[in-house]
């Protein structure tokens, strides 16, 4: 070992922990260190991740960006980093750049700065508590797991999107005198030209014109075509097949406590947003076998829009290896049970805990219908006008519970009304759930509002709310925290806090906390307005929710392969339904003690689906 007899030591040494910041050098240990050199292999227990305690504290994931909200001394080597990176490029004759002695010091110096900042930061925001550690721990066991992709069926698909995307590109340029989807703002000129004159050709604008204009067929299918192409969903069959193993499953595709509340965050081919089908798939192993023929007419019995069977049968390519099954469940509606709970609205925790279709519930009180009746009626029974309703009464159910104010309720879900009658129902529907549906909530907002800023004007307090979530304010790294402590002791962190004027929904301003947050890939000042702090604590304890029966899962001999928002996915050869739900149906103290109506939706079979 000569001059790494050191380092080999303290990699055999029980009690030596070692720093790392995300799974770089535990990459680095695994496949250089130990598979290619012979060193000791050091186990997941004894690596400390300086990402993870950012993560935990809600800050900046990137190291460079940590350091800088910390105000470290020490700075990133941006330079160094660029002559690193492309070490492992090719140049434009195939070769890779020399590795002179001035680029090993180069090297050597970037390295040392990475390990200065790493220890930087573990010394300033400290490691993980102890069930976080535990958390963390089973996250990289998770993410080593990985989940199996069935590479025929993507190979198949990208196949079949290739020959299509082809297609619609050679339209677009026939309808446009030779443009590509690309060409953006030619492609802005040329709508002009024929009386259409738009700001972007962003999917957002896209979806806006084609509800709310009555357009040329050309146009309309010029638009079309664009949404489609610049849409990332089918993206994703490349992302597959880029980041999977040998052994043909990918790792890695989740980041712990990637929001501030401690929810997974994807990463690699993002399971987290994987398109919502649009297409009805029944028997999912039909496509897949469809697909796998590398025919476009094949997919011809699921509908005439190909591009939309393929993006809502992404999903299946995720499977169980040979001789398991995935089993799934997923905590129904847990973040509108949550909010009513905390907020003592007991009639409507009521209602979900009987099974009631509590989106009728809603639904009867914004259109004056008389409930009872239409609660007794028969789901599959309901007229069109009917699930219209209830579809109005869901959406108001899980979008309001965090303060979405009406202009937000109008623009997210009425836009297929007609404008006039817009602002009034969005109006309605508001009023309805504030003041008839649910008037304990807005209670709840504006009482975790008022305790999270009396803690950051009285340091040294805890201010608790009537639910139970505490307020404080701490110093950590030498930057003040606010903290918010939910029910069962995890803590929320809040960085640099304070007060500051900002401009309402309303138009008016007015002095609230404003503390500092990764927004649109900048380190900047967020408001910690009611609605987002009731957002966090409830999607905090739902978090919570799920973490637990991870554990619970992986202590009963089920391993979890993947978290998606509420949904848990276990692979085992005998997985049921009703192990997922009872499982997922125990609950801690703190829910109890709350009230929380858990209901529980399962399925097992050999393809993800939902």
């Amino acid at each position: 070992m000569g001059l790494c007899q050191p380092l080999a030591s303290l990699a055999a040494a029980s009690d030596t922990r070692f720093i790392c910041h995300a799974g770089f050098e535990q990459a680095v240990w695994e496949l250089i260190m130990v598979e290619r050199f012979r060193f000791a292999p050091i186990p997941i227990g004894r690596w400390c991740d300086t990402q993870a305690s950012c993560a935990y504290h809600s800050l900046p994931l990137d190291l460079e960006r940590a350091l800088v909200a910390l105000g470290s001394p020490v700075v990133k080597d941006k330079e160094g980093r660029r002559i690193v990176l492309s070490l492992s490029r090719r140049d434009k004759t195939g070769h890779y750049p020399a590795i002179t002695p001035g680029v090993l010091e180069r090297v050597g110096n970037y390295n040392r700065t990475d390990v200065d900042g790493m220890a930087a930061l573990d010394k300033a925001v400290g490691r993980l508590p102890e069930r976080e550690r535990r958390v963390w721990e089973l996250d990289q066991t998770i993410n080593r797991r990985g989940i199996a992709i069935d590479l025929d069926y993507v190979r198949g698909a990208k196949g079949i999107s290739d020959r299509l995307m082809a297609e619609l590109r050679e339209e677009f340029r026939g309808l446009t005198g030779g443009l590509n989807p690309t060409q953006v703002l030619a492609t802005l000129r040329w709508l002009a030209e024929r009386g259409l004159v738009l700001e972007s050709l962003d999917g957002d604008t896209i979806k806006e014109t084609l509800i709310s204009d009555d357009l040329p067929p050309d146009i309309l299918r010029v638009l079309k075509i664009r949404a489609t192409i610049a849409a990332s969903s089918l993206k994703k069959l490349d992302r597959m097949l880029q980041c999977v193993g040998p052994d043909g499953r990918v790792r890695g595709s989740l980041q712990y406590h990637g929001a501030m509340t401690g929810r997974w965050a994807g990463r690699l081919l993002q399971p987290q947003n994987l398109p919502r089908p649009t297409v009805k798939i029944d028997d999912p192993e039909a496509l897949v076998a469809a697909v796998k023929t590398g025919d476009v007419n094949a997919l011809r019995p699921w509908g005439d829009d190909l591009i939309d069977v393929l993006v809502s049968g992404l999903r299946h390519a995720l499977i169980a290896r040979d001789g398991t099954v995935l089993g799934s469940g997923d905590f129904a509606t847990i973040e509108a049970r949550i909010v009513l709970a905390l907020a003592g609205q007991d009639d409507k925790v009521a209602v979900l805990a009987s099974g009631a279709d509590v989106y009728r519930d809603m639904a009867a009180d914004i259109y004056g219908l008389d409930k009872a009746a239409f609660m007794r009626l028969e789901k599959e029974l309901l007229t069109l006008e009917q699930k219209e309703r209830r579809q109005v009464g869901k959406n108001t159910v899980l979008g309001c519970g965090f303060a979405l104010w009406w202009e937000g309720f109008r623009d997210r879900y009425l836009k297929h009304l007609p404008a006039a009658e817009r602002d009034g129902f969005a109006k309605k529907v508001i009023y309805t759930y504030r003041k008839v549906w649910a008037p304990m909530v807005p209670r709840l907002w504006y009482d975790l509002e008022l305790a999270a800023t009396a803690a950051v004007c009285r340091p040294g307090n805890v201010i608790e709310t009537e639910c139970g979530v505490q307020y404080r304010l701490k110093t950590k790294a030498g930057i003040p925290f606010l903290v918010c402590q939910l029910l069962n002791g995890k803590n929320l962190y809040y960085p640099n806090p304070r007060i500051e004027e900002r401009m309402t929904h309303r138009g008016n301003t007015k002095a609230g906390v404003v503390y500092d947050a990764m927004k649109d890939h900048q380190w900047r000042g967020v408001s910690a307005w009611h609605g987002r702090l009731t957002e966090h604590v409830v999607s905090g304890l739902a978090r919570e929710l799920l973490v637990d029966a991870v554990f619970r899962f992986e202590e009963r001999g089920f391993p979890v392969v993947l978290t998606v928002h509420d949904e848990i996915v276990v692979e085992h050869p005998a997985i049921t339904e009703q192990q997922m739900v009872e499982i997922m149906s125990e609950q801690p103290k703190w829910a109890i003690d709350l009230g929380v109506p858990i209901a529980v939706e399962a399925w097992f079979g050999k393809r993800y689906r939902k």
